[in-house]
């Protein structure tokens, strides 16, 4: 009979399967990081348009009102109170929405705008009408818990002030971007910021917050659910007294404690090292979490003019802060370094 011959058979051993098994592993481990990144940086710049779209209705609000929206406002055609958000609506492409509200008959509950969300930001705390960004208002101080004995917010505290004051009646004079361009510039001072990280109530966009009809609202709890961010009141979580033995070393964006300030008033995210912050002359940046209270201070105000007794420039709540710097003897001079860090 003829004589087969051995056929050859060519297969892994258990070394070589172990091998490929250990690169592959080894190529997972270094593309998920890639991939995971990919998506956070395309979620970080659509996060980047929606402020800048924020910044872009503020300015062309200005362009045609010459004045700048409260953060409490009054519709002109409504007795209506609202939050900043409703008078930029037209300029949002939501004429529809502002309408209804001019009118005397908002939606209840308040429709979810895609704008007002950061895809990065966690599932919002709010059912309704959730939004991840907030208003520059300063320090917010109101002075007076009574129908005329208001002296009006500092002008130079903030960006958006209160239009409405203590029992709805209060009105403020003409207020625009040109004040804010000829104080510290409008490329040096906010007008948006987020606030929406995992420790934060997050802010529902029709609301003001009801709780500072008295003097000022100091963010001592989770309760502010109005989209605004400042500098923290002086009987909250943060004291004069607090900032002058040393607050100036406290984290102050992105703190990783419920109580702390960098949560219930300033800014915070869930981008990693950072928030994204709105210019008030329409630019935007990603700023670091480890920015120092004397700049925040300088970048939050709109005119600090140092330690002014005056109520155009400063409160002094606001100076409190200002004067963190080089234990409050010398005023900090920004630079162009502290927008990108």
């Amino acid at each position: 009979m003829p004589r087969h011959l051995p056929v050859n058979r060519r297969g892994f051993t258990l070394v070589e399967l172990l091998v490929v098994i250990a690169i592959i592993s080894t190529l997972m481990g270094l593309l998920l990081p890639a991939v995971q990144n990919a998506r956070e940086a395309s979620r970080r710049n659509a996060c980047h348009n929606n402020v800048a779209n924020l910044a872009k209705a503020l300015i062309a609000y200005d362009g045609s009102k010459g004045s700048l929206p409260g953060w409490k406002h009054k519709l002109t055609n409504s007795t209506t109170f609202t939050s900043w958000t409703i008078p930029l609506l037209p300029n949002l492409e939501r004429s529809d929405i502002f309408r209804a509200w001019e009118d005397g008959t908002p939606p209840s509950p308040p429709p979810t705008i895609s704008i007002f969300q950061c895809p990065s930001s966690p599932a919002p705390n709010a059912a309704d009408g959730s939004i991840a960004y907030a208003a520059n208002v300063g320090a917010n101080s109101i002075v007076g818990s009574t129908a005329g004995t208001e002296t009006p917010q500092a002008k130079g505290d903030g960006v958006f002030l209160d239009r409405i004051g203590v029992t709805g009646t209060y009105a403020k004079g003409s207020y625009g971007l040109d004040t804010i361009s000829g104080a510290d510039g409008t490329s040096n001072t906010f007008a948006f910021s987020e606030k929406c990280n995992s420790l934060v109530t997050q802010a529902t966009w029709n609301r003001y917050d009801t709780d500072s009809n008295s003097v000022a609202i100091n963010w001592a709890s989770t309760a502010s659910i109005a989209p605004i961010f400042g500098i923290p009141g002086t009987s909250g979580v943060v004291t004069d007294s607090a900032i002058s033995a040393g607050f100036a070393t406290f984290k102050v964006i992105n703190s990783g404690t419920a109580a702390a300030v960098g949560n219930w008033s300033l800014p915070s995210s869930t981008h990693p090292g950072s928030v994204v912050v709105g210019y008030c002359d329409g630019h935007v940046g990603s700023l670091s979490d480890s920015i120092s209270v004397w700049v925040y201070a300088q970048l939050v105000t709109s005119d600090s003019k140092w330690n002014s007794p005056n109520w155009y420039t400063n409160s002094a709540r606001a100076n409190n802060w200002l004067k963190t710097y080089s234990s409050g003897t010398t005023p900090y001079i920004l630079s162009e370094g502290d927008m990108n860090r």
